[in-house]
């Protein structure tokens, strides 16, 4: 597979300006959404663990290892439009919205012999930029009478911003944006949180699917050096599931590299170790595919790219999973990105969070 592989890099690199100067329209958007990414700072990524880093004592602490709490769990993603008049820097007043979440959740759920408990907190995490609002945690739990004193967890939630670079400020006085939602729980009380949580603060709460387009650059980011894929193991593979136009989505392709063959290609091209450009995630599929066509038979032009999973990530829709600090940290990086563009230009043509 390596020789293969190597074989179409020289091919496509005879290319290069060719291929530079035409359209990078493989991977652009459906009309009226938004613009196609242009690039992605890796440098940003990979320099996050200096962030904050460190304690009073000159301790050499990785400020990523709190992102631990998001490990190993499946989270739907939401996008989360400027909250108003939000407050999170008096205990009294989060005391006050949990117990407004719990009666409007008690409300719209309500059932004989189940009681419910909320709690907004704070979440005392390092965060990437100085800007970045500090981390909302949201807990919803739920008792049955008949149950005795156990309770269940119904809904856990974090409002994220996550390296607002090009923003000034991610809170003011009565303007907050914390425009990324990782969101877990059973599907009714999912839908009456958010719809409580939009109705105190004057927000829109969206699913954030990832694309294919998404997909596409993920790929490339997590492979990359110091972004959650380092240390790939000779038979860790990367797996690519690709959706059949016009058929259900269970039928279904699905590809697998060795991840090391992937990093070997993606450094074959890179221009820039500190940030990828669309013309080069362009260019990485389309090696793939040609891959694929020549080793399978298989053209994948027409096919939609809908799943990748990794040891470290999967990620399909709006679902995602991840098993490394590193990886989360890419993820949140890029998603954050993802919701502050789609959030301020096209909010109306994304679908409702239930």
């Amino acid at each position: 597979m390596r020789r293969k592989i190597d074989d179409v890099v020289m091919e496509n690199n005879s290319e290069s300006e060719s291929s530079r100067s035409g359209s990078s329209g493989a991977l652009s958007r459906p009309a009226g959404v938004r613009e196609s990414r242009k690039q992605f700072n890796l440098a940003a990524v990979r320099k996050a663990p200096d962030f904050a880093a460190g304690g009073d004592n000159g301790e050499n602490l990785d400020p990523l290892l709190d992102l631990e709490v998001l490990l190993r769990q499946t989270w739907n993603i939401c996008g989360v439009s400027t909250l108003f008049n939000f407050q999170c820097e008096n205990e009294v007043v989060l005391k006050q919205y949990a117990k407004k979440l719990r009666e409007q959740v008690a409300c719209m759920l309500s059932q004989e012999d189940v009681s419910y408990e909320a709690k907004v907190s704070v979440l005392e995490l390092e965060r990437p930029n100085s800007d970045d609002h500090p981390i909302i945690k949201i807990n919803v739990t739920a008792k049955v009478a008949t149950k005795g004193d156990r309770e269940t967890m119904v809904y856990s939630g974090y409002l994220i911003s996550w390296g607002n670079e090009n923003v000034e400020n991610s809170f003011t006085d009565n303007a907050t944006k914390l425009p990324l939602l990782l969101c877990r729980g059973t599907p009714n009380t999912m839908k009456a949180v958010h719809a409580t949580l939009s109705r105190l603060f004057d927000c829109i709460i969206v699913t954030l699917p990832a694309n294919s387009e998404d997909l596409a650059w993920l790929l490339p980011i997590i492979i990359s050096p110091g972004c959650g894929q380092d240390s790939a193991k000779d038979a860790d593979e990367a797996s690519l599931e690709y959706r059949i136009p016009n058929l259900p989505t269970s039928e279904s392709i699905t590809i697998k590299f060795q991840i090391k063959n992937l990093q070997n290609l993606l450094k074959s091209f890179l221009s820039d170790e500190d940030k990828i450009n669309a013309h080069e995630v362009h260019k990485f599929h389309e090696i793939i595919q040609h891959q694929i066509l020549e080793v399978s038979s298989l053209q994948l032009g027409l096919c939609i790219l809908h799943r990748i999973s990794l040891p470290c990530v999967t990620i399909s829709g709006s679902k995602m999973k991840v098993t490394n600090v590193q990886a989360m940290n890419a993820v949140l990086t890029y998603l954050n990105e993802k919701a502050m563009d789609a959030l301020h230009c096209h909010v109306a043509q994304l679908s409702i969070c239930k």
